[in-house]
C-alpha cells in the first residue's frame, strides 16, 4: 500500500487537471493514494483554507469512477509498534525478504525493480485523495532591522503563527514546513512538539544542503512524531539535480540511519512518476536497503496521516 504525499499544484490555471492525470498515473503503478501540495508561508490568510475542490475524476466520468472509490483515512494508517513507523505484521514479512540481487543502472529512465521486492508490489485498493499544505520559510532573522511583515524562523514566533492558523492548518490532512536555515529546522522541531508540524522538506534540488543536519536536531524531530520528505523527481528530471538528489539522500540516510524517512515524488506530470519498486531500485542508489524504501513509501507516510488525525483532534 504505496503513498505519495507530494504532488505539486503548480500554475492554478492548469493544477485541476494536471493533478486528475497524476492522480491516474498513480493509481495505474500501483498507488493507494495522493496528495495535492499547496503551498504558502505564514502568516496563514482565510483564503489559505481548504476548499476541498478534488482532482480525482467526478462519479459520472465513464471508465475511471470505478478506480476511484475513496475511503476514510484511517483504513490506510497502518498500525505502530513502539517508537517505530513500522507495524511489528510488517517488520516480520518485510525481515523475511531478501534483495536476490541488483542491476547496474546506467540511465533513471532504465531504471527496473530488484528481484524481490513484490512486497512493494501490494493489493489493488481504492485509491485515497489528501490535500496538504507546506509553509515555505525564510531566512530572516526576528531581530534583524526594518525586516519584513513575514514571518520569522524564531522558534517562539513560528509556533504562536501556527498556532493562530490551526484552524486553517486543520482542514488540511498533512502539514509540512520548508525550513531553508538551521534556525527554521530549530522552529519546525519546536513546533513540532506541539504537533503542528507532521513532515519536514529539505531542498535537496541544489549542490549542497541548505544547512548541516545533527543527529541530535534529526532525532528530536523523529522522537516528536515528524518525518523528513525526500523527493526523487528531481533526480529525474535534471542531471545536476540527480547527483544532488543522491548526495544527500545519502547524508540524510545516514544521519536518520534509515529512520523516519518519506519518498515522495514531487512530480510535475505523469512522466516523472516511477511505480514504487521502481522507487525502491532509485532509492537503493542512494543506499536503502529494499526494506527501508519499503518503509519509506509505506509505512512512514501512513504515520504521517496518523500524526496528523492526532493533531487535529487536539484542536
Amino acid at each position: 500500500m504505496s503513498l505519495d504525499l507530494c504532488i505539486p499544484k503548480g500554475d492554478p490555471s492548469s493544477a485541476p487537471r494536471n493533478t486528475r492525470e497524476i492522480f491516474e498515473t498513480l493509481s495505474r503503478l500501483g498507488y493507494s493514494g495522493g496528495a495535492s501540495e499547496y503551498v504558502t508561508s505564514l502568516p496563514l490568510r482565510p483564503r489559505d483554507e481548504c476548499k476541498r475542490a478534488s482532482a480525482l475524476p467526478p462519479a459520472s466520468s465513464s471508465g475511471t469512477a470505478a478506480k476511484f472509490d475513496l475511503v476514510g483515512a484511517t483504513s490506510v494508517v497502518l498500525a505502530r509498534s513502539g517508537s517505530s513507523v513500522m507495524s511489528k505484521y510488517d517488520s516480520r514479512r518485510l525481515s523475511s525478504k531478501a534483495l536476490s540481487g541488483s542491476k547496474r543502472v546506467r540511465d533513471m529512465d532504465d531504471v527496473e525493480a530488484p528481484a524481490d521486492s513484490s512486497t512493494l508490489a501490494s493489493a489493488k485498493s481504492p485509491f485515497r485523495e489528501f490535500y496538504r499544505i507546506t509553509l515555505q520559510m525564510d531566512a530572516q532573522d526576528s531581530t534583524a532591522a526594518g525586516g519584513s511583515s513575514g514571518f520569522t524562523t524564531s522558534s517562539a514566533s513560528f509556533a504562536s503563527q501556527c498556532k493562530e492558523g490551526a484552524g486553517i492548518l486543520a482542514s488540511y490532512d498533512i502539514v509540512a514546513a520548508q525550513p531553508v536555515d538551521s534556525g527554521g529546522l530549530a522552529a519546525c522541531i519546536s513546533a513540532g512538539k506541539g504537533g503542528a508540524i507532521d513532515i519536514i522538506v529539505l531542498d535537496m534540488s541544489s549542490g549542497r544542503l541548505p544547512f548541516p543536519l545533527s543527529p541530535q536536531d534529526v532525532n528530536s524531530a523523529i522522537s516528536s512524531g515528524m518525518l523528513f520528505e525526500l523527493r526523487y523527481s528531481p533526480a529525474i528530471r535534471d542531471a545536476s539535480m540527480r547527483r544532488a538528489f543522491f548526495t544527500h539522500a545519502a547524508t540524510l540516510l545516514r544521519v536518520t540511519r534509515g529512520r523516519g524517512l518519506i519518498l515522495s515524488s514531487g512530480a510535475r506530470s505523469p512522466l516523472e512518476l516511477r511505480a514504487p519498486r521502481a522507487v525502491a531500485a532509485i532509492a537503493s542508489l542512494a543506499g536503502f536497503s529494499l526494506q527501508q524504501a519499503t518503509v519509506a513509501l509505506t509505512a512512514a507516510p501512513a504515520t504521517a496521516i496518523a500524526h496528523a488525525e492526532k493533531r487535529k483532534k487536539q484542536i
